[in-house]
């Protein structure tokens, strides 16, 4: 069943659900009652036995606000007695007792293999995930535990081994979950679930929004601790509470630490353990940090980030609680401030210890797997000093909690691979911060004292940006036009809209796109609107704001990338064994040929994706440019397809299953950049009429994320080129092979680069091409 109607244009139309409040892969409007054979009939349709589909756990959560009296259910899904991931529904029920399915997603048809048909079993499901194990975690492998489940795969119940690998710190934090495929051994897809981002005196929000510190009473102190040692005694009262539990990070083990160390790592950590003890009046006084002196700002031993943490999350729960949400996906959160590695970075030399100039949430709740939310002692800044940062990263739980399946996955669309969901991620946390602060700037402290950041906040909600002109498959900066949108509702609905951006996130799925997320924040408005807590006014004052930043239908295409002031940057999904043979990149860019023109000029500089810790990057990364040309085909975006290639069959060992995904499309040529420096690329595509319209997207080879930088475009005068226009050359070698194109620039000899730069590409000569045909 489709999440959304086909548009005539090819994309997917969020315009379709109109405004009934109705959307998910099903959209259900009839009665679920319990005990019903509703899913009998659903499994039927699909040819699924009755009684193999059934309801999973079952969780509380928002509808929207409590006016409207009506309770909400997001539900998981079981297929032949164990867990289908990426399948849910979510019900809303009425005063009188009524419910409707919401929002929903469901299998297509039945697994191939049933439970006890695996021809995987756990142990070589293991050995299948060294290859992508860090050496911290390949010392842990032989501990993991996998669990047999089903994955939706293009809505295909595909069964799984599901691992969630150890935490591991170096080079950048990381904990995966990973899908081994039961029939094959081959890894099918991975989310990564590291999100990077009593009495006392506290500074209220940050010290340089709050400069003046306030005596607090800290809430939830448990009097009665328990060890989180074995073998130890507490010998005082520490901050933990009955929600969050919050250690420091030391240079010295000094007692008992944290069993989630990796006492073996290559690059050694600090060593986690709580250092805040009351007092005998039992208060929590520390020193208070002096922002405006340096050193105050990089003490990697001050005690206030550890009693800071507290106090803001204490803060953030209580007021979660006015809202009605009262749970979280811990019931204690372990919580590490001050987190450094013990030795010096490279990039810091200045330092004596290495910094991590991030805070993530991990979503770990045993403290043997590693903290739930850490916050660095950055390079210039101690990131648990800001309450805006720990608000964020709280509310990534927040949203683990409320959301059917958390918001990880990539969405695999016509116009591109997309990083939507952990955008949304992003933005609703953002948005707690924004909640409690009414404030658009989040974290003022870090980015005021962090220099390099060059802005006096790490992100403002109070910005131009939309989709889908400003989008680059990053999950931070993508975040920023739907908090834009969110923000600018705020400041004229006020806050009855944070009910709704909760209650929005029930109806998404694991890999909700922006305009999945614009039509559930549309839909419980309705709702709101319709029970008369929302006037039609406030309505309609949502609807502008998001399709102020083009948030309800937004085909990821950035048309005339020449005309656009500042350079972009991209961020390309890796590619894999489970992936050929590479995966679109998130946004396409279309560019007219103006007269005089013959050519498209590509100019970007690229590197694998950098780190917090000031480890050096590669420059060394394989990226290729697709193209589609007017001329050849049509002005139209390049439509990507994505199948599932040959399964196989359940019957025994009969068929072959080889589970990867064969992504194609309508593409005419792929470049291959000429190489101008360690980091700077470029493409030069020649042959072109003027007027005609081409149509880019960018692909990664590499099997570590690309980032691409300084991304210009521009279309050069033809008589500026050496030997004018290639219109006076042969026609380029014809290989018809039935294969995609594959077309490599090449200098012919000379010096190097845009604008200026351009002499640099002048002195390449003519460029070759070598077309094949066109992909079917």
């Amino acid at each position: 069943m489709k999440e959304l109607e086909r548009g005539g244009s090819g994309k997917w139309s969020v315009r379709a659900l109109g405004l009934l409040g109705l959307l998910g892969l099903g959209v259900w409007a009839s009665p679920a009652h319990a005990g019903e054979p509703r899913l009998d009939q659903l499994a039927a349709e699909r040819g699924i036995a009755a009684g193999e589909l059934e309801l999973g756990r079952q969780v509380a959560v928002p509808a929207g606000s409590t006016r409207r009296q009506v309770s909400a259910e997001r539900r998981s899904l079981e297929l032949h007695g164990i867990p289908l991931r990426g399948a849910f529904e979510t019900t809303w029920t009425a005063s009188d007792g009524s419910a409707r399915v919401v929002a929903s997603r469901y299998p297509a048809a039945d697994a191939q293999l049933r439970p006890d048909q695996r021809r995987v079993e756990l142990d070589d499901a293991r050995a299948a995930l060294a290859p992508r194990l860090r050496p911290d975690q390949l010392r842990r492998a032989t501990q993991l535990d996998g669990e047999l489940v089903y994955l939706l795969v293009f809505d295909r119940p595909i069964l799984t081994w599901e691992f969630t690998l150890p935490l591991s710190m170096s080079p950048t934090p990381s904990r995966e979950r990973v899908w081994v495929s039961a029939g094959t051994g081959r890894v099918l897809d991975t989310v990564e679930l590291v999100d990077l981002d009593n009495q006392a005196e506290v500074y209220e929000i940050n010290p340089q929004h709050t400069p003046v510190p306030s005596t607090v009473t800290l809430d939830n102190i448990d009097l009665d601790q328990q060890p989180w040692a074995e073998d130890t005694a507490l010998d005082g009262v520490y901050l933990t509470g009955s929600r969050v539990r919050v250690f420091n990070c030391i240079d010295a083990p000094d007692g008992p630490y944290a069993p989630w160390r990796d006492d073996e790592a290559e690059t050694p950590e600090c060593y986690p353990t709580q250092q805040v003890v009351a007092d005998a009046e039992g208060d929590f006084f520390v020193p208070l940090p002096d922002v405006s002196l340096i050193a105050d700002n990089r003490d990697p031993r001050d005690l206030y980030a550890e009693l800071s943490m507290y106090w803001h999350a204490e803060k953030f729960f209580s007021f979660m609680a006015t809202l009605g949400v009262e749970t979280f996906p811990c019931e204690l959160s372990n919580m590490v401030a001050n987190f450094h590695w013990l030795d010096p970075a490279p990039a810091y030399p200045e330092l004596d210890f290495g910094p991590y100039n991030n805070a993530y949430y991990s979503g770990a709740c045993d403290i043997e797997d590693g903290p739930t939310m850490l916050f660095g002692q950055g390079s210039s800044v101690d990131f648990a000093f800001d309450g805006d940062v720990v608000y964020h990263e709280l509310g990534h739980g927040i949203v683990a909690e409320l959301t059917p399946e958390g918001l990880r996955r990539y969405r695999a669309r016509e116009d591109g691979v997309l990083r939507d969901a952990r955008s949304i991620n992003e933005a609703i946390a953002d948005y707690h911060s924004l909640m409690i602060t009414e404030r658009p700037e989040l974290a003022e402290y870090v980015g005021f004292y962090w220099a390099e950041l060059g802005r006096g906040w790490i992100r403002n909600a109070e910005n131009e940006l939309q989709c889908p002109r400003d989008m680059t498959g990053e999950e931070h900066y993508d975040s920023e036009p739907v908090s834009a949108a969110l923000w600018a509702a705020r400041r004229r609905i006020g806050s009855k809209l944070d009910p709704v951006v909760l209650g929005m996130l029930p109806l998404l799925a694991s890999d909700a796109s922006i305009e999945e997320a614009a039509a559930g924040l549309l839909a419980v408005a309705a709702a709101e609107r319709d029970a008369g807590v929302w006037t039609e006014g406030d309505y309609e004052q949502l609807e502008r704001a998001l399709a102020g930043r083009n948030l309800i239908d937004c085909e990821r295409v950035v048309d005339d990338p020449t005309s656009l002031d500042d350079p972009r940057r991209l961020y390309l999904r890796p590619t894999g064994n489970y992936v050929s043979p590479f995966w679109p990149g998130p946004v396409q860019y279309r560019q007219r040929i103006p007269a005089g023109s013959d050519n498209l000029l590509i100019t970007f500089e690229v590197s694998a994706a950098g780190n917090s810790a000031g480890q050096p990057v590669s420059h060394d990364v394989d990226v290729e440019v697709l193209a589609k040309r007017s001329s050849v085909s049509e002005d139209a975006s390049i439509a990507f397809s994505y199948e599932l290639g040959a399964l196989g069959h359940a019957d025994e060992e009969k068929g072959d299953i080889d589970e990867t995904w064969e992504v194609s499309g309508d593409w005419d040529e792929i470049y291959t950049p000429t190489t101008l420096s360690e980091a700077r690329r470029q493409v030069l595509i020649r042959g072109l009429e003027p007027g005609e319209v081409v149509h880019v997207s960018f692909v990664n080879l590499d099997r570590d994320e690309a980032v691409i930088r300084e991304l210009q475009f521009a279309s050069v005068p033809t008589e500026e080129l050496d030997q004018g226009s290639p219109s006076s050359e042969p026609e380029p070698e014809l290989d018809d092979d039935g294969s995609s194109c594959a077309c490599t620039t090449e200098p012919t000899g000379g010096s190097g680069g845009l604008a200026a730069g351009l002499l640099m590409l002048l002195a390449l000569g003519p460029v070759r091409s070598r077309r094949r045909s066109r992909p079917r």
